[in-house]
C-alpha cells in the first residue's frame, strides 16, 4: 500500500511504498494471476481426454452377445462434460492434487456448467424452432 513502511530484512525502516509502487505491484500480481489461471486451463484442457467406453456388438433385439443389454452410447455434446467429470473426481479424490485442488476443480467444474449451458441453448433453439 502507498504510505506503508519498508522494512529492511533486519527489521530497520527502509523508507516507504510510493504510489507508483503500489500500482506496479498490483499490476505484477494481477498479472501473475492471469498467468497462473491460463496456465492451469492449459494444463486441465490437455488432461481433458474423452473417455470411451467400448461396447459389445449388439443384435437385433438390443442385447449383447453373452444376453447383456448393450450399453447407450454417449451424446457426442456430453463427452467433453463426462471427461471433465471425470477429472474433478480425481481432483478431489487424490492428494496429489491437493495443494492445487480448488483452482483446478472449479475450473473444470466450470467447463461442465459452460458445456451444459451450451447444450441447453441448442435444445431451446431447437424447440423454439
Amino acid at each position: 500500500m502507498a504510505g506503508a513502511e519498508r522494512v529492511d530484512l533486519d527489521g530497520n525502516k527502509a523508507g516507504s511504498v510510493t504510489p507508483q509502487e503500489q500500482i506496479e505491484a498490483r499490476a505484477w500480481i494481477t498479472a501473475r494471476k492471469r498467468e497462473m489461471q491460463e496456465r492451469q486451463e492449459v494444463q486441465l484442457a490437455a488432461a481433458v481426454k474423452p473417455v470411451v467406453v467400448a461396447k459389445p456388438p449388439a443384435n437385433v433385439n438390443g442385447h449383447a452377445a453373452n444376453g447383456a443389454v448393450a450399453s447407450p452410447s454417449i451424446h457426442p455434446s456430453l463427452t467433453n462434460m463426462q471427461s471433465a467429470l471425470g477429472i474433478v473426481s480425481s481432483i478431489l479424490i487424490e492428494k496429489q492434487y491437493e495443494a492445487l485442488r480448488p483452482a483446478l476443480a472449479t475450473t473444470a467444474l466450470r467447463r461442465i456448467i459452460n458445456g451444459a449451458e451450451q447444450l441447453i441453448g441448442s435444445l431451446q433453439k431447437k424447440e423454439a424452432a
